[in-house]
């Protein structure tokens, strides 16, 4: 048998087809369940994405919530930063001008300073010459208290006067003070007046032959402070005016002198010089012993004296402004008794302290 290789050729091209349609059949099952399974795998992916989309756009809407939110405070920040910068900056400026000030201030401070320290330094040199001055002025003042103490007796110097005081006017332990003015008035001794406020020594007064009643006073203590010390009196013999009696003075070339007056007899107790006012400016200056005030130009009883607190009152009336004793000076005023040895005090509790 002939062999037809055409139809063997078409057969095969059959088969081959066959072939190929069983093939692509399986093939088209297979894509389709592969399709299948693509198109849900999709439809999930699909299923994915759109909830990925809607949560990009929830996020997206967040986001843009965040960035006004974040556009808010920002703008909120950035008032309240500009307010607050505003505010610092006032402040700012406001410390500036204080600065301004405070330095204007300093300047003037300095300047006020360097015056006062120049004030200060100048100050120190006067009060340096002024603690000078004060050691002076004490040294003055013990001077003029170291003259009452050269001033208050004789020392015991040979004095024609006291001769004659001693054989006429001491009898016994009391000298007799109207016979002392009887003495120096025929020794020469007067009263005599000074235009100027100045106390005579022992000297000057003898050399003068009498003095005011300060030089009297001083004079006649020194007298008394003599006779004290040498003759041992403690005791002395006033006249005293106005009363009626027989007081004797002393006998001379067989002449009795006397008064027809009181006698007083004092004793010899701290005698001191005591200055008074008197009527209008005027003053006087008297003798005290154991608060007795007698007058030492003529040996005269005055008054008593009496202490009232811090004042020494005249009984008759008046009173004492100034006592004079063997030492010291001592002046009544406002501040109460006030002293050379008082101001010598607090003059060295002044330089103590400095």
């Amino acid at each position: 048998m002939k062999i037809n290789w055409v139809e063997v050729g078409l057969f095969a091209f059959c088969i081959l087809l066959l072939g190929l349609s069983i093939v692509q059949f399986f093939m088209v099952d297979f894509l389709g369940k592969e399709n299948a399974a693509l198109s849900e795998e999709l439809a999930g992916t699909n299923a994915e994405l759109a909830q990925a989309q809607e949560e990009a756009a929830a996020q997206k809407r967040e986001i843009n919530s965040l960035r006004a939110e974040m556009a808010a405070s920002n703008t909120a920040l950035e008032s309240k930063l500009n307010s607050e910068v505003a505010s610092i900056s006032m402040d700012l400026n406001a410390t500036k001008a204080r600065i301004t000030i405070v330095e204007e201030d300093f300047l003037e401070f300095q300047e006020q300073y360097v015056e006062l320290q120049q004030d200060y330094n100048q100050k120190v040199e006067e009060y340096s010459q002024l603690m000078l001055q004060l050691e002076d002025f004490e040294d003055d003042l013990q001077e003029k208290m170291y003259w009452y103490s050269a001033n208050a007796d004789f020392g015991g110097k040979t004095k024609g006067f006291l001769s004659r005081i001693e054989t006429k006017c001491v009898d016994g332990n009391t000298l007799v003070m109207p016979c002392v003015s009887i003495v120096l008035e025929n020794r020469s001794f007067s009263y005599i007046s000074e235009g100027k406020d100045y106390i005579k020594s022992l000297d000057e007064f003898e050399d003068d032959e009498g003095g005011d009643c300060e030089d009297w006073s001083i004079f006649v203590k020194a007298i008394i402070n003599e006779l004290v010390d040498e003759e041992g009196i403690d005791e002395l013999a006033l006249v005293e005016y106005g009363t009626s009696g027989y007081f004797e003075v002393y006998e001379d070339d067989g002449v009795t002198y006397y008064y027809t007056n009181e006698p007083v007899y004092v004793d010899i107790e701290n005698v001191q010089v005591a200055c008074f006012p008197l009527s209008g400016y005027e003053g006087h200056c008297a003798l005290v012993s154991d608060d007795v005030l007698f007058e030492p130009q003529d040996g005269s009883y005055l008054s008593g004296l009496y202490w009232n607190e811090e004042e020494y009152l005249i009984e008759k009336g008046g009173i004492i402004t100034v006592l004079i004793d063997n030492e010291d000076l001592a002046i009544y005023g406002e501040d109460g008794w006030i002293s050379y040895a008082y101001f010598i005090e607090k003059m060295d509790e002044i330089i103590g302290e400095n």
